[in-house]
Parts: structure tokens; C-alpha cells; sequence
């Protein structure tokens, strides 16, 4: 599912939400996979091996692919009253979830016990998060700001760094933001940032002397009725100069752009759903990208690369 690759290949699909899947996540380890609903609901997936066989049974044996979720992996289930729109895993303790939900709250979660440990409430309506490797979770809301906080990897602790507001007349709620530690065009830390207007800023972060974000990029689509899902792709070679981001389309497609040449039509379209995307996330070792859509469908592609592209 990322250029250069083989066909794509949906390995599992699941079933467990009654309403919208607003954001999948794939824990540190690669060996639990959260999803949240509009339904209230955060759940956490165990992943297992899945046997993928061959179409004629003359062929190679089977092959084992790890880190697939089953139906029955579902082993924590947090219900609340209020819509969850986002969630991440720790950066540094996957035992505990950061949620995003509509009524304006932050909240960090225990996965053992599903007990809440700490909340905090913003002037707008979260919309999306990520967790990026120098222990920062970066919130995106309605009103298109973009938040810095850090959380205690021990108490859940929450505490606000900075906040960026967009420029005047470009205030559109943040749907989508992708973290990566080391991008090309930033030359160091970079935030992608979608929002529903169909543009997707980059942002270079940097810590030293002071924490702070500055656009290097950004790609123009067209706009959105429902929320951006916009995600990076794993680099997949040391020499690779293009950046690629993958994109979750209305339509149900799943679309990959080159970042570095904007304006042009997508490098890869994907297939599989009949709703509109509305979350994506690869797991650590970018092997496998997970897909949900608004019917509460999962679908999970397996990137199969070449040998001359190792």
C-alpha cells in the first residue's frame, strides 16, 4: 500500500462498532490494536498470526503474517455517554490510551483496568491527536488550533506546551495529524496537519531553544463534506528523497500522494471499502496499514515489496 510495492491484499475485517470508526491505533509493540466509535466506545484489540492461503492447492504452503487482529481479539471495551473522534497509545507505555471525545475533553486512559486517570477539557471540540517520539501529543480542534501537550508516562498527567492558531481565513477544523521523526523537507521532526477544507499543512517541529512549529509545506485538495484521514507512509529506503502520505477519501478509496509534487493526481489508489475512510494508521514496523470507514468496517493491507526495492 505504499509506492514502490506489490498489489495490495485485505487480510482481516472486523465488526464490532454499531457507529462510525473515527481512529484505529496500533500500540508500540505491534501487539494491540485500538479503535474508537462514535458509538462511545474505545476498544482494544489483541493481535494474532493470520493464515493467508495460496489460491491453488498446488501452490507454495500457506503463509503465517503476524499482527492481525481477529474478531474475537477483543479483550478491553471502555464505554462512555460522549462520542470518542480520537485516540493514540502512549509513546512509552502502552498500557495507557489518549482519547480525543465531543465533548471537548482530553482524557488518558488505563488499558488493564479501562480506569481513567487524568482529563482535560479545551474550548473546542478535539477533532484528531497523535503522539509524536519526543513524548508530545499533538491535538488538532474544531477551530482549526493545533495543541502541544505532554502526558506523564506514570500518572497520565496532563500539561499544555504551546498552541498555534491557523491565519485568518483559514480556520477549518483539523480532521487528520501524521508525526514522523525525521522528514526530508523539515530536515528533522515533522507534523502533518489535514483538515477539512482539503489542505494538509507540514510542519517542521523543533525542541531546542524552544519548542515550536513552522511550515515547510503543504498539499491542496479539494474540500471535504466528512473529516480528512491523512497519515505518512513508512519510508521503505534509506535513499528514498520523495515523501508519500496516504489519504482517506469520501468515496472509500484510499489514496497516495507524493508530498514533494503537489497538484499532481495520487501515485496509488486503494479499494476495498464502500463508505467513506475515516482513519488509518500503520503499524510500527510499516509492514501493514489499517483502514475504517464509516459503516464500521476495518480492512487491513499488507504492503508487499520487492526484493529490488529492500
Amino acid at each position: 500500500a505504499c509506492p514502490p510495492g506489490g498489489q495490495p491484499q485485505v487480510l482481516q475485517m472486523l465488526e464490532a462498532h454499531t457507529r462510525r470508526v473515527t481512529d484505529v491505533d496500533w500500540s508500540p509493540s505491534d501487539n494491540m490494536l485500538m479503535s474508537c466509535s462514535l458509538d462511545g466506545s474505545t476498544r482494544v484489540w489483541q493481535t494474532m498470526g493470520l493464515v493467508v492461503r495460496t489460491p491453488h492447492l498446488d501452490a507454495s504452503p500457506s503463509k503465517i503474517l503476524p499482527g492481525c487482529p481477529s474478531p474475537e481479539g477483543c479483550f478491553r471495551v471502555v464505554h462512555g455517554k460522549e462520542a470518542v473522534h480520537c485516540g493514540r497509545f502512549h509513546a512509552t507505555n502502552a498500557d495507557m490510551l489518549i482519547v480525543g471525545s465531543s465533548s471537548q475533553e482530553l482524557r488518558v486512559l488505563r488499558v488493564s483496568s479501562g480506569r481513567q486517570l487524568s482529563s482535560r477539557r479545551l474550548a473546542s471540540r478535539i477533532c484528531a491527536l497523535e503522539v509524536v517520539p519526543c513524548s508530545l501529543v499533538v491535538v488538532g480542534d474544531g477551530l482549526g488550533r493545533v495543541h502541544l501537550f505532554t502526558v506523564d508516562r506514570g500518572t497520565g498527567g496532563i500539561s499544555l506546551q504551546r498552541r498555534v492558531d491557523p491565519p485568518k481565513g483559514r480556520q477549518s477544523p483539523v480532521t487528520g495529524i501524521a508525526a514522523r521523526p525525521w522528514c526530508a523537507p523539515a530536515k528533522g521532526p515533522a507534523i502533518l496537519v489535514g483538515c477539512r477544507n482539503g489542505r494538509a499543512d507540514l510542519f517542521a517541529l523543533t525542541t531546542r531553544p524552544k519548542l515550536a512549529l513552522s511550515q515547510v509545506g503543504h498539499l491542496q485538495m479539494p474540500p471535504l463534506v466528512l473529516d480528512l484521514a491523512i497519515q505518512f507512509c513508512p519510508v521503505v529506503s534509506v535513499d528514498q528523497l520523495n515523501e508519500y502520505v496516504v489519504c482517506g477519501w469520501e468515496t472509500g478509496e484510499v489514496h497516495i500522494y507524493d508530498l514533494c509534487a503537489p497538484g499532481k493526481p495520487p501515485v496509488v489508489v486503494l479499494q476495498a471499502h464502500a463508505a467513506p475512510i475515516t482513519a488509518l494508521s500503520w503499524n510500527v514496523s510499516g509492514s501493514m496499514l489499517v483502514s475504517a470507514d464509516n459503516d464500521g468496517f476495518v480492512a487491513f493491507w499488507h504492503r508487499l515489496v520487492r526484493k529490488c526495492d529492500l
